[in-house]
């Protein structure tokens, strides 16, 4: 059973810590915020400045997703612009400096 919950996890792109110790920081800030797996793996490149087309095609995914995504983590962060998004994110713990 456990085995089935790990593998519709990983498909689904869900991280379950295993131990209290895996529960870091920004995990916590990234639930309290209520990124989704997929923002969190858009954020960091939108902070390094790449655009929606770089993002797109480091993702995997297309440009016009990648504006929705970066539309949602503007909202959720409460940020007009990426730039304001970008603090706020450093300031929560959502990334790296």
């Amino acid at each position: 059973m456990l085995e089935s919950i790990d593998h519709l996890a990983t498909v689904a792109r869900i991280r379950i810590p295993r131990a209290e110790s895996d529960v870091d920081a920004a995990w916590i800030a990234a639930a309290e915020t209520g990124l989704t797996n997929r923002e969190l793996e858009v954020l960091p490149l939108m902070i390094a400045g790449r655009t929606n087309a770089e993002i797109a095609e480091a993702l995997v995914i297309s440009p016009r997703t990648v504006g929705i995504h970066i539309s949602r983590i503007m909202q959720k962060l409460g940020a007009a612009r990426r730039t304001e998004a970008a603090d706020i994110a450093r300031r929560r713990g959502l990334v790296g400096d």
